[in-house]
């Protein structure tokens, strides 16, 4: 998706200047769409606080959109706790 390839560019800084928050703007806008790349970019990034403040609910939470679109990682069953199944606050 072209969307997320720009938002990439803008993160990463491939022939743009880098600037993270435009790319997870991209990454966003990506993701409302359903691309499952950007869906993935956006819990890893609120995951591990990459551009933006750090918040496991919303990590879980785009990490189960992320497998219901049938991609997975090993090791992230953490994501099905009580405790991240509630909705994240926006």
């Amino acid at each position: 998706m072209a969307i997320y390839e720009l938002g990439q560019s803008f993160f990463q800084g491939w022939g743009v200047p880098k600037n993270t928050k435009v790319g997870l703007g991209y990454f966003n806008i990506s993701a409302e769409l359903g691309y499952p790349e950007a869906i993935i970019d956006l819990a890893i990034c609120y995951e591990n606080g990459i551009a933006l403040k750090r918040n496991m609910k919303q990590a879980a939470y785009y990490y189960r959109l992320a497998h219901s679109k049938g991609i997975s990682f090993f090791g992230n069953s953490w994501i099905f706790k009580d405790k991240y199944l509630k909705p994240p606050i926006s």
